[in-house]
């Protein structure tokens, strides 16, 4: 996370904040730059919602000892606990699916690759719950393996959602780059991708080279493939170009 991630005025000593927070600095922000939170102008309110919007809220949670967050009002702290329990709450949703797939999938000869949320906050954080992430994304190897994973998943409960540009599952196949299932138990979700941008792309939305260097580790407690940091790098890059 940097400050050009953030959202709202770029010096701001909320964002300074919650920067140092966020990297693990117990340093106070530089005044002379920006107010300290003891300041009367520290706005808590826009920090807590820099925090969500951002998807660090947890993190900021977990560090509340932090002595910048010493002056930490009532009511801040308790929509920050609010916001870390409904996040927590969730998590455990994606952890429970990704305990199911993962092995589910890998049971039929299925490979499986870990990629962005959660397994990016395993890998920078230790800790795949550290930031909040709305799905569970994995990448298999080809439109082939995603419609035998389908097949796979359907007996475990999972529901297909087709994407609103496909009329079926071979249109989505084909044209797209992911699939959503919708588990029965709601309300969380498991974006199954085969490439990393549609099919208009051509080449350049291909996701092989995510294999390339693939290591097993675990994520969630599961084992399973994630991608070499240069990958994933490259990945972030193209989703965010």
């Amino acid at each position: 996370m940097s400050s050009s991630v953030l959202s709202g005025p770029p010096y701001s000593s909320e964002a300074a904040a919650l920067l140092s927070i966020v990297q693990g600095s117990n340093e106070t922000v530089n005044t002379a730059d920006c107010g300290a939170p003891e300041a009367g102008d520290f706005n808590w309110s826009f920090f807590i919602d820099l925090a969500c919007r951002n998807h660090v809220a947890l993190t900021v949670y977990r560090h509340r000892s932090h002595r910048l967050l010493h002056a930490l009002p009532a009511d801040a702290a308790g929509t920050l606990r609010d916001a870390y329990l409904g996040m927590t709450q969730h998590g455990l949703r994606l952890a429970t699916i990704w305990r199911e797939v993962a092995p589910a999938l890998e049971a039929e000869g299925i490979r499986v690759l870990a990629y962005k949320g959660r397994a990016l906050a395993e890998e920078l954080y230790g800790d795949a719950s550290a930031r909040h992430t709305w799905d569970v994304d994995a990448l298999v190897e080809s439109p082939e393996c995603a419609k035998r994973a389908c097949e796979v998943l359907r007996l475990h409960g999972y529901a297909l959602r087709l994407p609103k540009t496909a009329g079926t599952v071979d249109d989505a196949l084909h044209h797209d780059c992911e699939l959503m299932l919708d588990h029965e138990r709601g309300p969380a979700s498991l974006e199954l991708h085969w490439r990393l941008l549609p099919d208009a792309f051509g080449a350049g939305g291909s996701a092989d080279f995510m294999w390339t260097g693939a290591v097993r580790k675990k994520v969630d407690g599961v084992e399973c493939w994630v991608a070499p940091p240069s990958a994933t790098l490259r990945m972030l890059l193209m989703h965010n170009g």
